[in-house]
């Protein structure tokens, strides 16, 4: 039950263990550090919120214990214990150490800590994910976002997105989205101190095209000192909400990013909001979701009609799903709310990991690097982002976790789980998204009845490098987006008399198995 460690421990030099767990230490003193025989420290379920910088000195360190304690960041000296083969940081509210780095192991975190002790700058960067039914008004919202307008016109007009257009429609809507489709967002904002010691931001101005990719560039100025002006740079994943694309969703939740979940004010009930909190909260649990009602111009969106459905939004999911931060009602054609909207989210944003930490300037000067290589190789070795690496300053044994984090920011997609695909880094994220959509879409027939001939994948993906075909399959195939078959007959997909190479795209089957899909696969079976 000791409050605290005496300063005399610091007499006790030739200790070479020294166990303190299951007290109510709050600060361990500097004095600790005249231990330089100590192997073993143990320090777990205690309330330690401070680690010396003097921990340095225990060069002989192998195993700390720190598990069960409120550190929320440790001195970037404990990276220069070359001996230390095991920290235990369980449970404990970390702020300046992303969470895959912690659960990447000993080895990676004392990098990262001697990484993070020469230079740290801020991380700006932030994943914005827009998810929700088709036809509820997601990409229109994308689009006051990221282009600063809104659809006044009564007549359909077109607006660039990427390679190809997207139809607006007079009522504000779009076309259903294809897959899922990007772009950015970057705002400036002034930080200020609210009343409660909180820090708050009013944003200044959004960034154009030019401005952003100076955005890329190291921000002086971090969201945690007051008075100070910002820069937070969103990328906006607009998913469509068909459910035919529902199983590709999945490679690109994350757990750190900023869910908008977007319904028709006057038709929530067929929004299908539940499911969409069901999906992020199963997948993203550290995520954050807004929930964002849209068509706040239609008649029927009276004030008293947006707070009864506020108040009927609280009682159904607030106490269910803790990922619910914020509800905001808003309309594409008029712009209202549209600027509440975007300051609610940046305030979101202020407070979550990793906006309000820092990181290693090489993590900063990496993540450039790749934003320029994505422009000429969407897909890169795993070896090719290991030098970009070791060029910007990071330790070699850091590389694997600087890989996690940048996933996890939605920076790159990497499997590093699974030893098939780990050697590929996949930098521009729409690249893959195209790829899926491509095979997983209604625009074409060449999967009909959800079989694929091999023979059409040069159709499909003529705007890709034939190279990479075997990739893009197994990828696929690891998240069992498809399948291949082997080389079989097929009346009514293949040519008669001949056996051709099939794929098995299921998310494309008929809700009702086809006359050719019950030939080859039978709907009952005998024991």
């Amino acid at each position: 039950n000791l409050p605290q460690i005496p300063p005399e421990i610091g007499k006790l030099t030739a200790l070479t263990s020294l166990n303190f767990e299951h007290n109510r230490i709050s600060i361990l003193p500097p004095e600790i550090g005249n231990l330089s025989n100590l192997v073993h420290l143990v320090l777990d379920h205690n309330a330690i919120t401070l680690i010396p910088p003097e921990i340095q000195n225990l060069t002989c360190l192998r195993l700390l214990g720190l598990g069960h304690n409120k550190l929320d960041w440790l001195p970037c000296q404990l990276g220069d214990l070359r001996n230390l083969s095991a920290v235990d940081l369980e449970k404990n509210p970390l702020q300046t150490i992303p969470e895959e780095i912690v659960r990447s192991g000993t080895e990676n975190l004392l990098a990262y800590l001697r990484e993070l002790k020469h230079a740290r700058v801020p991380w700006n960067r932030m994943k914005l994910i827009f998810v929700g039914q088709e036809c509820v008004g997601k990409t229109s919202l994308v689009r006051c976002f990221t282009s600063n307008v809104t659809i006044k016109s009564k007549k359909d007009f077109f607006v660039s997105r990427g390679n190809q257009s997207v139809i607006a429609a007079a009522n504000g809507d779009t076309v259903a989205t294809d897959g899922i489709e990007m772009a950015e967002w970057v705002a400036q904002l002034k930080i200020q101190i609210d009343a409660s010691g909180r820090r708050r931001g009013k944003i200044l101005r959004n960034l154009d095209a030019e401005e952003s990719k100076s955005s890329l560039n190291l921000d002086s100025d971090s969201p945690n000192n007051p008075n100070s002006s910002v820069t937070l740079r969103f990328t906006a994943w607009d998913f469509a909400g068909q459910e035919t694309y529902y199983p590709t969703h999945q490679f690109f939740l994350s757990r750190r990013a900023i869910y908008l979940l977007v319904f028709k004010l006057t038709d929530e009930a067929s929004s299908r909001v539940e499911y969409w909190l069901k999906t992020v909260q199963s997948r993203a649990a550290m995520g954050s979701v807004i929930l964002v009602g849209t068509h706040l111009d239609n008649k029927l969106c009276t004030p008293a009609f947006v707070a009864d459905m506020h108040k009927t939004l609280d009682q159904k999911y607030a106490k269910r799903f803790p990922i619910v931060k914020a509800m905001m009602a808003v309309s594409c054609r008029t712009g209202k709310g549209i600027d509440e909207l975007k300051e609610t989210l940046c305030n979101l944003a202020l407070d979550e990991r990793p906006i309000a930490m820092k990181v290693p300037l090489s993590y900063k000067l990496l993540a450039s690097l790749v934003e320029k290589e994505k422009e000429a190789k969407p897909i890169i070795k795993f070896s090719t982002l290991e030098g970009m690496g070791l060029s910007c300053g990071i330790a070699k044994d850091n590389i694997s976790a600087a890989a996690e984090f940048f996933h996890e920011v939605g920076l790159v997609i990497h499997f590093g789980g699974d030893q098939a695909l780990r050697e590929w880094v996949v930098t521009d994220a729409q690249y893959l998204a195209k790829v899926m959509s491509s095979v997983i879409t209604l625009k074409h027939q060449f999967a009909k009845d959800g079989l694929l001939k091999m023979s059409s994948l040069p159709h499909i993906w003529r705007f890709f490098h034939k190279h990479n075909y075997d990739l893009h399959l197994a990828i696929l195939e690891k998240f069992d987006l498809c399948y291949r078959l082997g080389s079989i007959k097929v009346e009514g997909i293949t040519k008669t008399g001949d056996d051709e190479e099939i794929i098995l795209v299921p998310s494309l089957l008929p809700s009702e198995p086809s006359e050719t899909i019950q030939r080859y696969w039978p709907t009952s079976f005998s024991d």
